[in-house]
């Protein structure tokens, strides 16, 4: 008899042991979600420290939730901390490898950092995984055009525009796509169906200006760099554009104008500097326009681009910098 008591007390230890560890483990998994319901709701507000915050908590709790790891990755990569985004995002691969997501992410993080040889295959694996995934498609289009690789980049582009036909950006990306590769009745087709779509999407504006100014049609393209800065004054790029159409028109007080406020929008703009010193020198300004060439060169402008102009103006201005 007292063994088969102290077998049921055993017994009962057992079962409370069980039942203990089981209600750990629901209060453990509740805690992480909601650690990480809070780490989610304080990225879309911006909050990344505090999220950061929430987000280990719900690892320490839950280590196995790929999740997790791939949106504190996202916080990583908002503060500025890349390697801890990727070691995350491998982290959320090996948890989910059948994920999408993951894949797009990390790849995402390769094309922003530039690395668009990793990037193209992650979205790729993210395409082969879901064949729907749009953003999978434009980011690995994106990283195909950076990389000179225009035929695929039009082709992801325009799977995007198959998917989602009513996003100005993917008729704009193809656009400068076609661009590059010197199809500019293509390009002005789909810049002006970006337009259609989004009239205050200035980029597309600037780069149909762009396809105007290659084919010398200048008026065209003020107008369009005149659009691009009406609906973004902050436009630095446009100024400048403007301002290299004026100097091909002869008006170079108004380029000078031009090149002057993008360097004010962006006083690293290096390109702004070179061409408003090559306007100096036309107009025999040479302190201005050494001014200017040192400015860039400060910047890390590599001037050897411009062998031409320097040596002119070290001969006008009887200087050699």
């Amino acid at each position: 008899m007292g063994e088969r008591k102290t077998c049921w007390v055993m017994m009962s230890i057992l079962v409370f042991s069980i039942m203990a560890l089981t209600f750990s483990s629901v209060f453990a998994e509740e805690s992480a979600k909601e650690a990480a319901d809070n780490g989610s709701r304080l990225t879309k507000e911006g909050k990344y420290n505090e999220a950061l915050a929430e987000l280990n908590k719900a690892i320490e709790l839950n280590p196995v939730d790929g999740d997790v790891y791939c949106l504190r990755g996202l916080v990583y990569d908002h503060l500025g901390d890349y390697m801890g985004s990727m070691i995350d995002y491998n982290k959320a691969i090996k948890l989910n490898p059948k994920s999408a997501r993951n894949y797009f992410v990390r790849g995402n993080a390769y094309f922003l950092s530039r690395d668009y040889a990793k990037a193209i295959p992650d979205c790729s694996k993210a395409i082969e995984i879901d064949p729907a995934f749009e953003l999978a498609y434009f980011t690995r289009g994106n990283a195909y055009n950076f990389s000179g690789k225009y035929d695929e980049a039009i082709a992801d582009f325009t799977k995007c525009i198959e998917i989602y036909p009513q996003d100005a950006l993917y008729y704009n990306n193809r656009g400068t796509a076609y661009g590059s590769k010197g199809a500019s009745d293509l390009a002005l087709a789909d810049y002006n169906k970006a337009i259609e779509l989004d009239p205050s999407y200035a980029p597309v504006y600037r780069n149909r200006g762009v396809i105007y100014y290659n084919t010398h049609k200048l008026d065209p393209a003020i107008s369009d760099y005149d659009m691009a800065i009406k609906v973004d004054p902050s436009f630095a790029d446009a100024y400048n554009d403007r301002g290299t159409a004026y100097t091909e028109k002869g008006n170079g007080n108004q380029a000078i104008i031009d090149y002057t406020k993008a360097i004010e929008l962006d006083p690293r703009y290096t390109l702004a500097y070179i061409n408003r010193a090559q306007l100096y020198y036309l107009k025999r300004d040479f302190n201005k326009a050494w001014a200017d060439v040192r400015k860039a060169e400060g910047l890390g402008y590599d001037t050897s681009q411009d062998v031409k102009f320097i040596d002119m103006l070290k001969k006008a201005s009887g200087r050699q910098k």
